[in-house]
């Protein structure tokens, strides 16, 4: 090693489908892409080659890239709340812990340490996919979606003396509170902290925290300051969507004909990743 050569640490992005990059492959052009049906994800038709073009115009890409450091993310697609955080909590384990092997998903987490990290940026994802408190007779722990659809609900709900909205105000909190409780054992540690939002109804929960609200990246894009991800492609006016070229199905000016995937676009991405490089240019 040498003493005159900067410390390079890495940057953590933690999220669901929109930090892994869903739909991103579709750019390539690549011969051996299939489609899926509309809005699914079927992982034996992503290969490897789609996977790694997928990374290089991701967001965590462009802003690793412009700070001349690295990005993790998570290796698979999609997440809950619970099982971002089960993963990176096990990332930062002992290589020879036991309780690593343990988790929400099959495969062993890489080995990293808090020290060889500089910032975390965490995509929160729908409230409705964490695990539910509720048990109505699973023997698993069931999301929020599934306890919602279940007859037997209601009538927990009138034992608990809770309305639907009620229940659904407490999930949504208890889903930020959550968050900033494991964001904060980075923080305790030196390591810069920063929260966006997919849903734009967890927007109101997260700025109602100091702790968190403080860390919040919102988006500028054609003038306009969105507070989520979902504002920022969906936005409409008399009906009609603001900023079509956001998602990829509505994406006409880089396909013929569209996948039919809601996930973000590749310029998405890019806004994305701008916004987050303004804000902490801005903090410099």
């Amino acid at each position: 090693m040498k003493s005159s050569n900067p410390i390079t640490k890495g940057m953590i992005f933690a999220g669901c489908s929109f930090t892994w990059g869903q739909g991103l492959y579709y750019y390539s052009n690549m011969q051996t892409l299939v489609e899926p049906p509309p809005n699914q994800y079927k992982v034996e038709l992503v290969k490897d080659t789609h996977i790694e073009y997928m990374k290089s115009i991701r967001f965590p890409r462009f802003v690793a890239n412009h700070f001349n450091t690295y990005e993790l993310c998570q290796p698979w697609n999609g997440g809950a709340s619970y099982s971002i955080h089960d993963w990176w909590r096990r990332c930062f384990m002992d290589k020879d812990d036991p309780q690593k092997r343990q988790g929400n998903h099959p495969a062993i987490p890489p080995t990293y340490n808090y020290e060889d990290i500089s910032h975390v940026f965490y995509q929160f994802t729908q409230w409705h996919r964490a695990q539910s408190p509720v048990w109505l007779g699973n023997p698993y722990p069931s999301a929020h979606c599934d306890v919602l659809d279940d007859p037997k609900f209601v009538q927990w709900l009138i034992d608990n003396n809770l309305t639907v909205d009620q229940y659904i105000d407490q999930a949504k909190r208890k889903d930020v509170q959550d968050a900033k409780e494991f964001l904060q054992t980075f923080a305790d540690r030196g390591i810069k902290v920063y929260v966006m939002s997919w849903p734009q109804d967890l927007v109101n929960h997260i700025e109602q925290d100091h702790w968190m609200s403080s860390r919040m990246i919102k988006f500028d894009y054609k003038g306009v300051n969105y507070p989520s991800i979902e504002h920022m492609m969906e936005d409409t006016i008399n009906h009609q969507t603001v900023n079509p070229e956001l998602t990829i199905y509505r994406d006409v000016r880089e396909f013929d004909i569209s996948p039919q995937d809601m996930h973000p676009s590749k310029l998405c991405h890019r806004v994305i990743a701008d916004n987050i490089i303004k804000h902490l240019e801005r903090e410099i």
